[in-house]
């Protein structure tokens, strides 16, 4: 009885548009967040500072021209560049004509700067720069390329981000000030800021009112006269209280911008883990799981909130009824049908992206674990689909109602998909986030913790779902009483 129910399910959402939304979805939130796996040149190396050693980040046409002109030379020596693309970046292997004009313009460039023809004055602009023969050399060579090189004045914005940036350890606290600092005052310009503090993320405009601008602008003064750490985290303290919360002005943020300026040991440490413990596709499992459980989390309910009360709106409930079956059957045949599904769904996915990372790394000589994806995708992923699954299918019984089941189901995953976004594995949590695939050590040290948070999870859902079975038994012949026939205003 139970396979047959198991079989009739899968069939039905094979021809269900909302299964095949649902997979819609997961794949645009995959493509959209995590994208393709990263160059190996990426990971493997980073191109040398020469002309661009002293800049932290660059802010004029000249600054970045001067790592495009790093990059330059990298590239000739290599024999490969980036190419940018919505999802990441991709590699061009150079053929000898290529690799002859990235050196020609490197060339023609380093003249340029070295003769004192380009200087911060003459490009300062971007009218000045972008008549400049230089701008004409950069614009040549891309299209040579094939286009969407870093070498554009658009794609060269971001050109810096492939360069490590070290700092001496003393220096740390110097440019995590720095940068806080900065970025108060941009925001003071503009006269608002971002808050990511949502369900997906998603930068949602703050504006500042004239009080709020007056009391930023005594706290600028004040971050500058910080000292230490300690006096930094309880000034922007102050700040995110005076914009009400949920700003980039946290002590999570003051981390957030501690990572991002790395000391050299630092960078190589990070680096090292993630090649040789984590066999690169570990750390980059993590991050997949991470944003995959964003959108597992929630939308699987669009499903399993109506696969109980299905069958009374199709009024076949009496027909089910007057068949000898056991509730359990029916209810465990419909839970397993979709939550397969949907694992299935998440296991052709991670499949997809391992063979994009064999092809990267591996087809390179390069070692990478290649059943880390599908192994997380069951430790990681599947607990997710299995209490998602077994909540909503229990709320939508007992309110006879689905819309409720996805309205609760909302409110927890919002509450889940919005807390820390790196390691909180308290039992609280059905939504691990693990938004980097770095801090090997972190994730490996509370790895106990995240397997009994996973456990939790599946002894949970299995109780749920035993409990919903006991709940359609007595609501049996009957698929509109319990608490539907006390409150008069939940409505088939």
């Amino acid at each position: 009885m139970l396979f047959n129910i198991f079989k009739r399910e899968i069939k039905h959402q094979l021809k269900n548009i909302t299964f095949y939304l649902f997979m819609f979805v997961i794949l645009m939130f995959h493509f959209t967040q995590f994208g393709k796996a990263p160059s190996r040149f990426e990971v493997m190396e980073k191109p040398k500072k020469n002309y661009s050693k002293n800049i932290y980040e660059p802010s004029s046409h000249y600054e970045f021209l001067l790592f495009t002109i790093d990059k330059l030379d990298h590239d000739s020596d290599k024999g490969y560049t980036l190419k940018k693309s919505s999802y990441g970046s991709s590699t061009l292997e150079l053929s000898l004509e290529q690799n002859k004009a990235i050196k020609s313009t490197y060339e023609f460039i380093k003249s340029e700067i070295d003769n004192g023809r380009i200087t911060e004055e003459n490009i300062k602009g971007y009218y000045e720069f972008s008549n400049s023969d230089v701008f004409k050399r950069l614009n040549e060579l891309d299209k040579l390329l094939g286009g969407n090189t870093y070498y554009t004045l658009e794609n060269m914005m971001f050109i810096h981000r492939l360069f490590p940036n070290f700092i001496r350890e003393e220096e740390k606290f110097k440019y995590v000030k720095k940068d806080i600092v900065d970025k108060l005052q941009r925001d003071l310009l503009c006269g608002y800021t971002y808050k990511y503090n949502n369900p997906l993320a998603l930068a949602k405009k703050y504006t500042f009112n004239d009080k709020q601008k007056n009391q930023i602008t005594k706290y600028i003064e004040e971050l500058k006269n910080q000292d230490n750490m300690a006096g930094l985290i309880e000034t922007t303290s102050k700040i995110d209280t005076l914009l009400e919360g949920g700003s980039q002005y946290t002590a999570d943020d003051i981390e957030a911008y501690s990572t991002l300026n790395e000391t050299e040991k630092e960078y190589n440490d990070k680096m090292e883990k993630l090649i040789k413990k984590d066999k690169i596709t570990g750390g980059f499992a993590r991050e997949f799981c991470d944003y995959t459980n964003i959108a597992v989390g929630f939308f699987t309910a669009f499903i399993a909130a109506y696969i109980l009360i299905r069958d009374k709106k199709n009024n076949i409930m009496e027909t089910i009824y007057t068949k000898k079956f056991s509730p359990f059957a029916y209810v465990i045949g419909k839970y397993l049908a979709v939550s397969a599904l949907m694992y299935g769904v998440i296991l052709l996915l991670a499949g997809y992206v391992t063979i994009d990372f064999y092809r990267e790394f591996a087809l390179n000589g390069i070692e990478i674990d290649l059943w880390i994806f599908f192994k997380y995708a069951t430790i990681w992923l599947l607990p997710t689909i299995l209490f998602v699954n077994a909540l909503t299918m229990i709320i939508s019984v007992i309110f006879q109602n689905g819309l409720i089941a996805i309205i609760v189901q909302f409110i927890l995953w919002q509450i889940n998909v919005t807390s820390e976004l790196i390691g909180k594995f308290n039992l609280t949590e059905y939504i691990i986030r693990f938004n980097t695939a770095y801090q090997y050590d972190y994730f490996m040290n509370n790895y106990s913790k995240f397997l009994a948070n996973r456990g939790f999870y599946v002894i949970i859902s299995i109780i749920l779902v035993i409990i919903c079975s006991i709940i359609f038994e007595k609501k049996r012949g009957n698929i509109n009483g319990g608490i539907k026939g006390k409150f008069k205003f939940f409505k088939a």
